[in-house]
């Protein structure tokens, strides 16, 4: 079996059609179609069942695409790792990070490392919660991931790298003290993140401590929809300093909570050897911070 075939096969997975996974990787569907028949005959069992116009993963296809991203993460790795043997001259290097890190800090760090390393690529992807973030690592997806801190199982490793403060940002003309308190969030309006967010975990936490709840007003997963939603009055958000700071210069009164609330960060990899791209970007990450980074 080659890897041409499992990448097709991961391909057709991912994109939810032949028609649309061709489009993808350049080739005529009836090619498409027969490279993922032959590894279909090569392993003995079906993978896919056409319906309609998409296609339903069998369940030995399913079992086979786990291990294939797997393998197939492993097989780039290595074949980064011959050709740069002699020093980081390119590669892909393929991230996972909250949409909320993004901006700050996932982009500075990206651009710095691409400044440092300008033949390696890039590529970022979102993930809707820590444990998404996880999966993706798990799965061979991506090999490395920006999450906020939290429990890691055994199969994957973390590093400490800092934290990110957060921010009270309130409609246009609030009458708000400085710093606000967060029981004074009592009986106000909430735009929040969904349940598992890190943002609505850190939010429910500390009112929880406070033995308050959050009165959720409107509950949004688009983060972009956050600040239009706090100037058009729907309600008090908590977001981190940077887009406090985008808020504020767009007219949204903005209030440091107290107690404060911070994200602590980390970078999270599977153990055993990454490729030199990624060894490289964890390095330039944890120097940017250090002395703080430590292994978890």
């Amino acid at each position: 079996m080659d890897s041409r075939k499992a990448s097709y096969f991961l391909a057709v997975v991912d994109e939810g059609s032949f028609s649309a996974a061709a489009r993808v990787l350049h080739l005529s569907q009836p090619a498409l179609s027969l490279a993922v028949k032959e590894l279909e005959r090569e392993l003995g069992a079906p993978l896919l069942e056409r319906k309609g116009r998409g296609v339903v993963v069998t369940q030995a296809g399913s079992a086979f695409a786990d291990h294939a991203r797997r393998a197939l993460s492993e097989f780039e790795s290595g074949h980064n790792a011959v050709r740069d043997i002699m020093g980081l001259h390119g590669g892909r290097l393929k991230i996972s990070c909250l949409p909320s890190l993004a901006s700050d800090p996932v982009a500075l760090s990206v651009g710095t490392f691409r400044m440092a390393h300008p033949r390696v690529a890039v590529e970022m992807q979102n993930a809707n919660d820590p444990e998404e973030v996880i999966a993706s690592i798990r799965s061979g997806r991506v090999e490395v991931g920006i999450s906020s801190s939290t429990g890691l199982p055994d199969d994957v490793r973390g590093i400490d790298v800092g934290e990110q403060s957060l921010r009270l940002i309130f409609p246009p003309g609030s009458s708000v003290p400085e710093p606000f308190p967060l029981k004074g969030l009592a009986g106000r309006d909430v735009v929040a993140f969904p349940l598992g967010a890190s943002l609505r975990t850190i939010l429910d936490a500390a009112l929880s401590d406070l033995e308050l709840r959050a009165q959720i007003a409107v509950e949004v997963s688009a983060r972009d929809a956050v600040i239009p939603l706090v100037l058009s009055g729907a309600g008090a958000a908590l977001v981190p300093d940077h887009v406090a700071q985008v808020a504020h210069a767009r007219g949204a009164v903005v209030a440091t909570p107290s107690p404060a609330l911070r994200r602590d960060l980390l970078i999270i990899h599977r153990p055993g050897t990454l490729s030199p791209a990624a060894t490289a970007f964890i390095d330039h990450v944890r120097k940017a911070v250090d002395p703080y980074s430590r292994p978890l």
